[in-house]
């Protein structure tokens, strides 16, 4: 697919950087850095070529102004879905009481990535040296100087062995920090530390991970829009921290759909006292699904209304924009009066030549 943007560029999408960009999602604890959905290395490196995706400073890919606006040129479109399935959460929904700092560092964890950008697997896992390894150490270390330098006097032996214990311990000492620091952020032990304050789709099943996933969509399409970020939506602020409460509400509760289902269909009902009572479990169960799936439903057609307040906003703009090159090109200079007078004489010319040669 060919799109040309309002510079006159042009840019080649391929149906997977399509589907990639339509999908983006904001990064948690992020205000305005979206995250491509659904790469693989080839879309990646299509994407950065293109000019849509950089790597921010964390390493992460994130959308470039450019991809902003070719993501928004896409979504605007009313081009059919290019799935027919269900789409699962394209991102992690984070406690938002964690906080921004914590819910970075989380939202890295998840991603494969330690807080400071590097992958995962530059975490080393490995003990520092004990007690009984640096006393050994320091009195090998004295055993030989003396075995080396045999005239050494029992004080300066002692003050030899005494700065190779505080040299040892010193190095021993910050050997252990920097193994705590790996150790605090290991991805995997950030991401299981903080389980109850995350939700991610393989953690739900499929009727779950639908929902969530259309939670997500309809909570990025109104917190990306532009009448958002223009603060013309209400209260910004409001708006960020009810939409967000609202999709973690939402994610703890398809959660909890999801262990209820397992557990009804854990259960065997052999008898019929406990086929009733199933029956009243699922029955149960279905009402709460119904009131997730009706808040859902709100959320979807919260971000309909937005959507649509976008393409009325872009009509008026465009208008405005045409209607004044109208206005310019209807008034753009004089009238050619030294042409018009030299088609008039040419033309009285003509006629008195006709005029002329009737008469000879």
């Amino acid at each position: 697919m060919k799109l040309t943007l309002p510079s006159g560029e042009t840019v080649h999408l391929t149906p997977a950087m399509i589907r990639s960009l339509e999908q983006a999602t904001l990064f948690p604890g992020s205000t305005d850095a979206w995250r491509p959905s659904l790469l693989t290395a080839t879309t990646e490196a299509d994407l950065i070529r293109w000019g849509l995706v950089a790597p921010e400073t964390t390493g992460l890919p994130v959308l470039t102004a450019r991809g902003m606006l070719v993501r928004d040129r896409l979504t605007a479109s009313e081009a059919p879905e290019t799935s027919e399935e269900p789409a699962g959460p394209g991102r992690a929904t984070i406690d938002p009481a964690l906080g921004p700092e914590s819910t970075r560092r989380l939202a890295s964890a998840l991603n494969g990535r330690r807080p400071d950008g590097r992958p995962a697997w530059a975490v080393e896992h490995r003990e520092g040296p004990g007690t009984a390894a640096l006393a050994l150490y320091t009195a090998a270390w004295c055993l030989l100087l003396w075995a080396v330098v045999p005239s050494m006097t029992v004080p300066l032996g002692l003050a030899v062995g005494t700065v190779s214990v505080a040299a040892v311990g010193t190095a021993s000492l910050l050997g252990e920090r920097r193994l705590r620091k790996e150790a605090e952020d290991d991805p995997e032990r950030l991401v299981t530390g903080l389980a109850d304050h995350h939700v991610t789709g393989d953690r739900l099943d499929a009727p779950a991970a639908d929902l969530l996933g259309r939670a997500q969509r309809s909570v990025d399409a109104v917190l990306g829009s532009p009448l958002h970020g223009e603060g013309l939506l209400l209260d910004t602020a409001r708006n960020r921290v009810v939409l967000t409460d609202t999709e973690w509400s939402l994610a703890q509760d398809l959660l909890r759909q999801t262990r209820t289902r397992e557990r009804i269909a854990s259960v065997p009902a052999e008898g019929a006292r406990s086929r009733e009572a199933a029956d009243r479990a699922r029955r149960a169960l279905a009402e709460d699904v119904d009131r997730t799936a009706e808040r859902v439903r709100v959320l979807e057609r919260y971000a309909a209304t937005v959507r649509a307040a976008e393409i009325e906003e872009r009509e008026r703009r465009t208008a405005r924009e045409l209607e004044g090159i109208a206005a310019e090109t209807a008034g753009h200079g004089p009238p050619d009066d030294g042409l018009d007078a030299l088609v008039r004489a040419q033309e009285l010319a003509l006629r008195l030549a006709a005029e002329g040669g009737g008469a000879a």
